[in-house]
């Protein structure tokens, strides 16, 4: 399964090292265009996209491609848990709305759990307790 973030060049690169330090695999897009672009032309079935929106203006821009979003599940990042911005959030429809500034534990959390739902072989591949196994059985075998 693909994972996707979005974010604008002047926001979230604290949060988008941690998700890659995580998912070594995300795709990083800080770009609209590109990402639109991305969207339009490849199957966003299989894929998770995670959209962090800095501020009203951007958010009403993410508004404007919730089309281009429909078939992927979707986790939206806020700066601000602003009453009205958390209902136009979720008009995106999104499985999960996290909190930009302190939230990067519980988004990673959100993940994986997306991701062992629709990759069964991901959770015995990828958890920390499997990956010791893996890496102390590899040792042992001498690879």
């Amino acid at each position: 399964m693909e994972i996707i973030l979005y974010r604008n060049k002047r926001t979230a690169k604290d949060f988008e090292e941690m998700l890659c330090s995580s998912f070594p695999q995300i795709m990083v897009y800080t770009s609209m265009t590109a990402l639109c672009t991305r969207l339009r032309h490849t199957p966003t079935q299989g894929v998770i996209i995670v959209l962090a929106a800095a501020d009203e203006k951007e958010l009403s821009t993410l508004m404007s491609i919730r089309h281009l979003l429909e078939d992927a599940p979707t986790i939206v990042l806020l700066t601000v848990k602003d009453s009205a911005l958390l209902v136009k959030a979720h008009k995106l429809h999104p499985r999960f709305i996290g909190d930009l500034e302190n939230g990067a534990d519980e988004v990673i959390a959100v993940i994986y759990k997306m991701l062992t739902r629709t990759e069964p072989a991901f959770e015995t591949n990828c958890t920390g307790d499997s990956i010791e196994k893996s890496i102390k059985g590899s040792l042992k075998d001498g690879h």
